[in-house]
């Protein structure tokens, strides 16, 4: 007899399954979701550098997926004009939210077994595009994780990929973050500790301008929402 047909068996093999994570159960539907059970026996037949090719086509797919802030606009914002942040779009965010951790815990499992195991572009754009979430929602546990990870990609980079934005923006985010917690010595600590930066252009980078900022004024709590912003986090 074979066992998936003993439902005792079948039952108890559920469960271990369902312990580890590797299949979810849908109450409503009555089904099971094995994608993570697939998941992991496919990655133990590949090699790193189909391993690599892999997490990069997972990234491009949720870079496409995830939606991006909007652009400042050029012009002052007249009275009542949308703010550049992913407000009206928080559902397709919380859509695609665990897709995304799950690429965070995917890249820092991949770099314990590689340590030459690196992101791409379109990783760390993901990641900065989900901190504003994260960030907006106060979320703060995923977000301080995130950034964490995010800042390790982010050393993986080529050299021509290592945009001095990706940085800014996340210190930046980091920075917002003790600023909403009342963290206002930490808020400070990020952008002013990074230093002066410099584009390929000659053009400083937001990090190099959050340095020439002086602490006495953003420590205001008046101000220091203010300064926050013209640094870019709002």
């Amino acid at each position: 007899m074979l066992w998936y047909l003993d439902s005792d068996r079948l039952s108890t093999s559920t469960e271990e399954l369902l312990a580890l994570a590797l299949i979810k159960r849908d109450g409503y539907d009555r089904v099971f979701s094995i994608h993570r059970l697939i998941a992991a026996q496919f990655r133990r037949f590949l090699n790193p550098k189909d391993l690599q090719k892999a997490f990069c086509e997972a990234s491009i797919l949720m870079y496409n997926a995830f939606p991006k802030r909007p652009k400042k606009p050029k012009r002052p914002k007249k009275p009542g004009a949308a703010r550049a942040n992913l407000y009206n779009v928080w559902d397709r965010c919380q859509l695609w939210l665990q897709h995304v951790l799950q690429l965070k815990s995917s890249f820092m499992q991949e770099r314990k077994r590689n340590p030459s195991f690196s992101a791409c572009r379109e990783t760390c754009e993901t990641w900065v595009q989900c901190q504003r979430y994260l960030l907006e929602t106060q979320n703060w546990r995923e977000l301080e994780d995130l950034v964490i990870v995010n800042k390790i990609a982010m050393e993986t980079l080529p050299g021509p990929d290592k945009e001095i934005y990706l940085l800014s923006s996340t210190e930046i985010h980091v920075a917002s973050m003790w600023a909403f917690r009342g963290g206002f010595k930490m808020a400070l600590k990020s952008p002013v500790q990074n230093g002066p930066q410099e584009l390929v252009d000659g053009t400083q980078s937001q990090a190099g301008r959050a340095h020439h900022r002086p602490p006495e004024y953003l420590l205001d709590r008046r101000q220091l929402g203010f300064h926050l912003w013209v640094l870019g986090g709002f």
